[in-house]
């Protein structure tokens, strides 16, 4: 029998990283701290000049230097000034500056920012939160017209205003992001109209002063967030897409009208979350929309919305004194979910509106001290309203009737919500109506009516007969 030959291995140190090409080194070195990266050029001679070449560069002040600022500035200055971008990209800029000296920053920013674009970047994020100071800083032009530049995220101080070029084109752009930025005007809609291919925007923390026109119409468009919007003028926001995905628009701050229209035969998933005190019209025609939540809607236009299977709908429940023309009523929101045909599942949350938070230009006859008189009640916090309070005698009671109502939208009911019930016979019309008439629901979830009144209005809507025997009904405080 033969003996096994065993296998003879070199016991001498060998390095073998060094003798990899340079792209391997690269995405090894780009999981690395750029600080110890630049260590790197100690080992050898072929490491010296490594660190030159990365094509990957994220600075995170944090990670990089602890106390003093201008030793992170430094160091940045350092790396970009000895780079070889003759022959190699940065393909990534990555700067985190944290807070600090905002005016020294800003300075070197603008001037690191033109290295790298001129470098045919393809990734650039910068985070800066500045000081106190009111900085103006204006992104260099040669950003606005990279060719190479697919993704592009500006996370700036809340006092810094981007200034655009008369000249934009972004080619290649896929992904932008603009976090605590300030815009005026039509600025958005032009930065916007400039990127032919681009994915997913997100816009959060933007401000304007003066009326801002948000207007995307996007044949590539799939996802886009638009939140904290802040401004004192009127805000318009209008967009319209063949491919559009999700969209959502929440936390806008402002003492002026909001209008939004929305056309896209792509849609799918739609969050509109507007504060209570804003006048908002929504304009919506999205007949592949399966998902829908909208909360604190003055005047809804629902055009198409045929393939809708779950909807939430927050209405604002507005106390008498505001029943007018500039106050819609709860029972004009509902007369605008008739499109609302084959729905499957359906919340409705009645949100009540306290006298004292309404709008100060509308309101200025009723003051706080008569808000706190009507609500001094402990059992009702709330003034009588729209919805959940019978009308008073010679009142208009809206009147709107709820079998009509509900017709279209009980064919494929299945599970309904219904939360902040204050246990009127209005509300048990209402919910009589949807027991009686939809066929296939299942489950229907009752949330806050009154401790005192509870056990009279679990009696009351367990009398009524359902159309599906299989329904089950749950309570809670």
């Amino acid at each position: 029998m033969d003996a096994i030959k065993k296998p003879c291995y070199n016991t001498k140190d060998e390095d073998h990283i060094s003798k990899l090409p340079d792209f391997l080194i690269h995405h090894i070195l780009s999981f690395v701290n750029i600080k110890h990266a630049v260590q790197t050029c100690i080992l050898s001679k072929r490491w010296r000049n490594i660190w030159t070449s990365l094509p990957f560069l994220t600075f995170d002040r944090s990670v990089l230097s602890e106390g003093v600022y201008q030793r992170f500035l430094d160091f940045v200055e350092y790396v970009l000034s000895f780079r070889d971008n003759r022959c190699f990209d940065i393909r990534r800029f990555h700067l985190l500056g944290r807070r600090g000296k905002s005016e020294c920053f800003i300075k070197c920013l603008h001037r690191w920012i033109i290295v790298v674009a001129r470098s045919n970047v393809e990734d650039i994020y910068v985070q800066f939160c500045g000081d106190k100071y009111n900085d103006e800083f204006r992104v260099p032009d040669c950003v606005f017209t990279c060719k190479s530049l697919t993704n592009l995220e500006l996370d700036l101080s809340t006092s810094c205003k981007i200034i655009l070029p008369n000249s934009i084109s972004l080619p290649r752009l896929r992904y932008l992001k603009l976090k605590n930025t300030s815009f005026n005007h039509d600025e958005l809609t032009k930065l916007c109209s400039s990127c032919p291919v681009l994915e997913h925007l997100d816009l959060s923390g933007v401000r304007s002063t003066t009326p801002l026109n948000i207007t995307i119409s996007s044949l590539t468009l799939k996802h886009l967030d638009i939140s904290g919007i802040s401004t004192t003028a009127p805000l318009n926001i209008s967009i319209s897409s063949l491919t559009l995905e999700h969209l959502v628009i929440s936390d806008i701050s402002t003492t002026a009208p909001v209008n939004i229209t929305i056309s896209s035969v792509t849609l799918k998933h739609f969050k509109l979350h507007i504060d209570e005190s804003i006048r908002n019209t929504l304009r919506l025609y999205a007949p592949n929309l399966v998902y829908l939540v909208l909360s604190n809607l003055d005047y809804m236009l629902l055009e198409d919305v045929s393939s809708l299977v779950t909807a939430d709908v927050r209405v604002q429940v507005k106390p008498r004194k505001l029943l007018n023309d500039e106050f819609p009523t709860a029972a004009d929101t509902l007369e605008s979910l008739k499109p609302l045909q084959n729905v499957r599942e359906l919340t409705i949350s009645f949100q009540p509106l306290k006298v004292a938070e309404t709008r100060d230009s509308d309101s200025s006859d009723y003051s706080s001290d008569d808000s706190s008189d009507d609500s001094s009640d402990d059992e009702s916090e709330y003034v009588g309203s729209d919805l959940g309070s019978e009308p008073e005698q010679g009142m208009d009671s809206t009147a709107v009737d709820p079998q009509e109502l509900l017709a279209n939208t009980m064919k494929h009911l299945k599970y309904v919500e219904i939360s902040g019930l204050e246990g009127s016979d209005i509300e048990l019309k209402f919910i009589e109506i949807l027991i009686k008439n939809a066929m296939v629901l299942k489950k229907m979830v009752l949330k806050n009516p009154y401790r005192s009144k509870i056990k009279k209005f679990y009696e009351e809507v367990e009398k009524f007969p359902s159309a599906c025997s299989s329904l089950k009904t749950y309570f809670y405080l």
